[in-house]
């Protein structure tokens, strides 16, 4: 009997072990960034996440909603670093005299013109961008001229503050004016 629960143990393990290496083995094809609003309140909202950027890569982050053709931010822009494991995170709080509140959504931007980007990043990415990938990578933006960056978006759910229906609501005649 206890010769058959170690061949089990055996058999159980050499089961595994192929999967982890096949794990191992997967990669991205081109740059990536990946993020979660992790909790929310009027007064601030936590951001975490995950990217295949060289360690150090310097990372905007930013609370936003969509207005017309264009962003309307509720905070000032913060910055997080990709740490060795490839991780990053940020606190962000609203501009004076705002509230965070539910459908807002929060922008995660790396570009390599952002200032204090280290030198060792843009060996790698391009002084530019231009070694971000190619049009394929669904998150490759660029900016005037031969610029790239890459940017990804979270939506900001389940949080304490004011609803967007709670908001007083601007007509277009007041906005002209």
């Amino acid at each position: 009997m206890r010769h058959l629960r170690s061949f089990f143990a055996v058999l159980v393990l050499l089961s595994v072990a192929p999967a982890q290496q096949q794990q191992a083995k997967l990669s991205a094809p081109t740059y990536y960034l990946a993020a979660r609003v992790k909790g929310c309140s009027a007064e601030n909202i936590d951001v975490v996440g995950a990217s295949n950027l060289p360690k150090g890569a310097v990372l905007q982050v930013q609370v936003t909603r969509f207005f017309h053709n264009a962003w309307a931010d509720f905070s000032d822009p913060a910055y997080s670093t990709v740490n060795e494991k490839g991780y990053f995170s940020a606190t962000l709080r609203p501009k004076q005299k705002m509230r965070f509140f539910n459908n807002l959504v929060v922008r995660v931007t790396f570009a390599p013109f952002f200032r204090g980007q280290p030198q060792e990043v843009l060996k790698v990415v391009g002084r530019r961008g231009q070694k971000l990938g190619d049009w394929n990578n669904p998150q490759l933006g660029q900016v005037s001229g031969p610029y790239f960056l890459i940017e990804t978006i979270d939506r900001v759910n389940s949080c304490e503050g004011p609803t967007l229906a709670d908001l007083p609501v601007v007509s277009q005649s007041k906005r002209d004016n």
